[in-house]
């Protein structure tokens, strides 16, 4: 069944139709199987990399990747190998043992990652044909296990890089944040873990009360301030490594961030069990910020509301915003 994604305001860059990535995670599937039936859905070819490693390059979308989370799978799978490997054991033969290892391991606790390429909005609906594939494959999603934390990361392609689009995206979303999260029904296990963090609430006081012509430069500045970390539920550093590697990697010289025009969203639940659930859901939800950020009156009235909510009204989830945004949702949807 093909599910329609919502078109934002902002539709192309300087270079042509935007374009928007997406990451997604899951289990109870093999790498080699996962990569076997994207093949087979875009009538591609696989590429063997690695063990845990494969390409698959379709012609009018791009490369996708399919890959294990590697900063969990490697400290386990080494734990294992050398555990079982004898004092004499040649270093090939250790290796070949981590990623045996892996791989086994990748089936139930580890997830099996596709990365999607940058694929023009207007292309994105080729997507649901795989989601479906996967599913009838037997891919496991968020809720399928208490320990399972896994997520739908979208990498939307900014309209420009101005200062003044940075600015109206990242108020939007802090207008939005905690809306959003309820919207995803983020599941309790990934919101306790590390990855996907909330916007302090001083920063996000910080970031409504920016003059409109606010410097790229004091935008960067007070991001590392207040966000010196990867582990954002909206993450900019590799927006802002894209436009200024200098001061991205003097701030975090340890962090691995791949420089990119997109912002990097993580809140979304992966769901790819579940029937008929498609990146169409997690994509129409953040589409509520796309039209926020292109809607300055819609963005200021929000900021105002959001900024006179006193301290108890908030603890008490008292958000009278949030009918505001599920109506905004729904437009857009009933559009």
């Amino acid at each position: 069944m093909s599910h329609s994604y919502l078109v934002p305001t902002k539709t192309h860059t300087d270079d042509g139709e935007r374009r928007v990535g997406f990451e997604l995670e899951f289990a109870s599937v093999t790498i080699p199987e996962v990569a076997d039936t994207i093949a087979a859905v875009f009538d591609s070819q696989t590429e063997y990399v690695t063990d845990t490693d494969y390409k698959i390059a379709v012609d009018h979308l791009g490369e996708f990747t399919v890959e294990l989370d590697w900063r969990y799978a490697q400290i386990k799978a080494k734990q294992r190998a050398e555990q079982s490997a004898d004092v004499k054991t040649e270093l090939d033969s250790a290796n070949e043992k981590i990623q045996q290892w892996i791989t086994e391991l990748s089936a139930n606790v580890v997830p099996a990652e596709v990365v999607c390429p940058p694929i023009k909005i207007s292309q994105l609906a080729e997507l649901d044909k795989m989601i479906d594939a996967l599913r009838q494959l037997g891919a496991s999603g968020t809720h399928e296990s208490a320990i399972y934390a896994f997520g739908v990361h979208i990498n939307p392609e900014l309209p420009d890089l101005s200062a003044t689009t940075i600015l109206a995206y990242l108020q939007a979303y802090c207008i939005a944040q905690d809306w959003l999260i309820k919207k995803h029904q983020v599941d309790l296990t990934r919101r306790v873990m590390p990855y996907i963090e909330k916007y302090s609430k001083s920063y996000i006081e910080h970031v409504l009360n920016y003059a409109e012509d606010v410097s790229y430069q004091v935008l960067v500045d007070d991001y590392l301030k207040f966000n010196p970390s990867r582990n954002r539920a909206l993450d900019l550093l590799p927006l802002f490594k894209h436009i200024d590697a200098e001061p991205i990697n003097s701030k975090l010289p340890k962090e691995k961030i791949n420089a990119r025009p997109t912002f990097h969203y993580r809140l979304p639940n992966c769901q790819i069990n579940e029937p008929d659930w498609q990146l169409s859901r997690c994509w129409n939800i953040w589409s509520v910020i796309e039209y926020i950020a292109h809607n300055p009156e819609v963005r200021q009235q929000l900021a105002k509301e959001y900024q006179q909510q006193s301290v108890l009204d908030l603890a008490l989830g008292k958000n009278s915003w949030f009918a505001q945004l599920d109506q905004i949702h729904q437009d857009l949807l009933s559009a």
